[in-house]
């Protein structure tokens, strides 16, 4: 093993502002199928999730036929939105920041999210973060979160020691996903997560502010 310290980055919620847009993109697949909107604590889950996954814990609240019918109207809805810059996925401020920080730092950096192959990569080309990341995983290529695929995927593509690696996330199944790996991990709430429960489900540290993310992980690896 080496000496290289790895930090794998969720995507939506964490690095960008997404939830908005998500949040409208699964209500009008919602109301194009003719099905009303599931409970909040299930609409919660959304973000987390890559979205077949999500209309399928959704059963109770929508047929199989609606399923199909949604999820094909969500599949080319974002990819319009995104290949057409008609909305963004700006990352939260500071971010930016960040990267350049933990890059000079000699930090390797990769993504470990459930979104699709396709939206990850115009997200970050949109954000100009594409060189910052030296493995991307999303549910194009791995089995997604909270399996500790896409972690432990990427910590054999670095070559990394799963001592030297941690996971920053926004979500309960971010960090479920790091205990899976058995690794580290840090919660984050700038999109509104409620921190107990980051902490409760095993994060090492939580933090409520991008200007926290760089010593929070200087302070771990």
């Amino acid at each position: 093993m080496t000496d290289l310290k790895l930090v794998l980055f969720d995507c939506d919620g964490t690095l960008a502002d997404s939830h908005g847009f998500l949040t409208n993109m699964v209500e009008s697949a919602f109301r194009h199928v003719g099905a009303d909107l599931p409970p909040p604590e299930l609409m919660r889950e959304f973000y987390s999730l890559h979205f077949d996954e999500f209309f399928r814990r959704c059963d109770k609240h929508i047929s199989p036929e609606q399923i199909v019918a949604a999820s094909e109207f969500m599949r080319v809805r974002l990819r319009t939105e995104r290949e057409t810059g008609a909305t963004t996925e700006p990352f939260y401020k500071g971010i930016h920041d960040a990267l350049e920080t933990l890059k000079a730092d000699g930090y390797l950096m990769g993504i470990v999210t459930n979104k699709g192959g396709h939206g990850l990569k115009l997200v970050l080309a949109s954000n100009k973060a594409t060189d910052y990341f030296i493995t991307l995983h999303h549910s194009d290529n791995s089995v997604t979160k909270p399996s500790p695929d896409m972690v432990l995927n990427a910590i054999e593509a670095t070559g990394v020691d799963p001592e030297k690696c941690i996971v920053v996330g926004d979500s309960v199944i971010d960090i479920s996903t790091a205990n899976n790996a058995r690794v580290r991990s840090i919660g984050v709430t700038w999109a509104g997560r409620d921190a107990e429960a980051l902490k409760n489900a095993g994060a090492v540290n939580v933090i409520a502010d991008v200007a926290e993310l760089v010593p929070a992980i200087r302070a771990i690896l």
